[in-house]
């Protein structure tokens, strides 16, 4: 029989789980009230078009996520754990037009992570696998 503590501490995973859960569930909702879906990786929304490359990758790689920017735009990211914890964010502001942002993983530890890149008007987010 699993001791006090023991079923306490699963509790918690699960209650995180869920949250995360939750969280992406509400996210891919307010997502899909604004944005047209290219492919599975890409994303395009009112003033942000977005494509995810790749979205498994060995650990120490980095993730690519290539931005089309409709005008100059300040654009927010964050990457969250599986159990909803930040492990980066990064805001700067990109000019209209193309441009890349490179997010080394180096000191990701393995696992799944939601990323979030956002603007005023759009939001995308796309799971990625670090193995």
């Amino acid at each position: 029989m699993p001791t006090k503590i023991a079923m306490m501490s699963m509790i918690q995973k699960i209650s995180s789980l869920l949250l995360l859960f939750v969280f992406a569930l509400g996210t891919v909702a307010i997502a899909q009230q604004s944005q047209d879906v290219l492919s599975a990786n890409s994303y395009a929304g009112d003033d942000l078009e977005v494509e995810w490359s790749p979205t498994a990758i060995p650990s120490g790689e980095k993730v690519s996520i290539s931005i089309n920017m409709s005008t100059e735009n300040e654009m927010h990211t964050e990457f969250r754990d599986a159990l909803g914890e930040k492990v980066f964010e990064f805001s700067a502001t990109y000019p209209e037009g193309a441009s890349k942002l490179h997010v080394h993983t180096d000191s990701f530890e393995p696992g799944v992570y939601v990323v979030r890149v956002s603007t005023d008007n759009s939001t995308s987010t796309e799971q990625v696998i670090i193995q």
